[in-house]
């Protein structure tokens, strides 16, 4: 299988902007640039297969070169082809090198895994893995190079309950940075959030509403979709942030800033006039809020911190330590604010 043409709306587009861009995707499509092979068992409805390797290389107009590479894709699953109910995918690299004179932008995904797996548009889970990502920004005056290894995402979408959830995980093993000398590495960054106690109705409205948009940018501005959000807060919900953690972080220069790990519950209320609320003044729905958060802070990051933002001074007087760390115990709850059992007035 493998497309022949854009819509022709797009490819007038691409036209009005660089007509011999317009001819060379005109030519790789139609020189089956993007080719998939599949086989598919009708009696199970199981399917595997693979898209031929890409590797092509155009120079904009402006003398922008661009070159991108995909090298062994595979994937597999079952259900059908636009939208199966379970599917398999890896990527042995994809490559992208943006390049005009001397500067030049790249990245790379290297072993690429994703797995998912849909009982309905409400309920699935999927998760992926990627080895390696590089990203290289070089020939300006603040050259940068970012890599990543072992990132791994996990999404789920849950309403067989009486309340829709959502759940997310992100971690990252190790990430380095550098940039005009400075230079550093996290280890072992997480994000653990849910968000759960949704409105059935008023989130799966609010979804069909934005899969319906082609233009999000432009969509998200518009009164309906703020409106579906207002309803939906209107009936309560609750965002936990089970883990937000950092191990540590290393400077080149051979300090160790330690890390930090912070857990939050952040509830809105239900009420029905929030939005009447919002219209009148935004710091009327404070009272429909509740927040329980504890920040445990490696005594360095929060030295870093108060240099770089001294307005953070007042709350040292509310600071509890536990060793090389401080303690942070928050607490917003009816209005009224306590770090550490101590009342913020």
């Amino acid at each position: 299988i493998y497309p022949m043409a854009l819509s022709s709306s797009v490819q007038e587009k691409i036209a009005l902007n660089d007509l011999a861009l317009s001819v060379y995707v005109e030519k790789f499509l139609q020189n089956k640039g993007i080719f998939y092979h599949i086989e598919y068992n009708l009696l199970n409805d199981d399917f595997k297969g693979h898209i031929k390797e890409i590797d092509e290389k155009y120079t904009y107009k402006n003398q922008i070169q661009i070159e991108a590479k995909l090298e062994k894709a595979h994937f597999s699953g079952n259900g059908p082809l636009i939208a199966p109910n379970r599917l398999k995918s890896k990527i042995k690299e994809l490559y992208l090198n943006i390049k005009q004179d001397s500067m030049a932008l790249k990245m790379a995904f290297k072993k690429f895994s994703a797995k998912s797996n849909f009982e309905t548009k409400s309920t699935y889970v999927t998760s992926a893995e990627i080895k390696e990502v590089d990203l290289t920004l070089s020939g300006t005056q603040n050259d940068i190079n970012i890599s990543m290894q072992k990132i791994k995402l996990n999404g789920s979408s849950n309403d067989q309950g009486i309340k829709t959830e959502l759940n997310s995980k992100i971690s990252v093993k190790e990430m380095q940075y550098n940039s005009q000398g400075v230079g550093f590495s996290l280890n072992k960054l997480e994000l653990d959030v849910a968000l759960n106690e949704l409105n059935k109705e008023k989130f799966e409205s609010l979804r069909v509403m934005m899969s319906q948009k082609e233009n999000l940018e432009s969509f998200l501005e518009e009164k309906e979709l703020q409106n579906a959000m207002l309803e939906l807060l209107s009936k309560g919900l609750l965002l936990e942030i089970a883990n937000f953690s950092l191990k540590s972080i290393e400077m080149d220069n051979g300090d160790d800033l330690k890390g930090f790990k912070i857990k939050s519950k952040i509830t809105i209320k239900e009420d029905a006039s929030l939005a009447q609320k919002i219209q009148l003044s935004p710091l009327l729905a404070i009272s429909n809020i509740d927040l329980l958060s504890n920040i445990r802070l490696s005594k360095e990051i929060y030295m870093l911190l108060l240099n770089s933002q001294p307005i953070l001074q007042t709350l040292t007087r509310y600071v509890k330590e536990d060793g090389d760390y401080y303690i942070f115990d928050i607490k917003f709850i009816n209005s009224q604010m306590s770090i550490n059992d101590k009342v913020l007035y």
